[in-house]
C-alpha cells in the first residue's frame, strides 16, 4: 500500500485560485518576452522571469503571494509598455 495523502498536502481553494493565478501570470510574462528585442534580450527576460518565479516559489504566505502578483502584474504592464515605444 502506498503513502497517504494527509490533509496538510491539498492546496485550500485560495491557495489553488493563487497558484492559478501565478502559473497565468508566468505565462503572460513568457508571451511577452517573445516581443523583447532580439533573440538575446528575449532569452535574458525568460531567464530573468524563471528566476523570480522559482525565488518566490515555495511561499505559502498569503498575503506575500497576494503582493508578488501585485508586483508581476505591474512589471508586466511596465514591460509591455516598454515593448510598446520600442516599436
Amino acid at each position: 500500500m502506498g503513502p497517504t495523502a494527509t490533509s496538510s498536502s491539498f492546496l485550500s481553494l485560495r491557495q489553488f485560485i493563487l497558484r492559478r493565478e501565478a502559473l497565468c501570470l508566468y505565462r503572460q510574462f513568457l508571451r511577452v518576452s517573445r516581443d523583447a528585442g532580439g533573440a538575446r534580450e528575449r532569452e535574458e527576460m525568460r531567464r530573468w522571469v524563471r528566476g523570480e518565479f522559482d525565488k518566490w516559489r515555495h511561499t505559502t504566505d498569503e498575503g506575500t503571494v497576494r503582493l508578488l502578483l501585485t508586483q508581476g502584474r505591474q512589471s508586466l504592464n511596465d514591460i509591455k509598455t516598454s515593448i510598446e515605444m520600442t516599436k
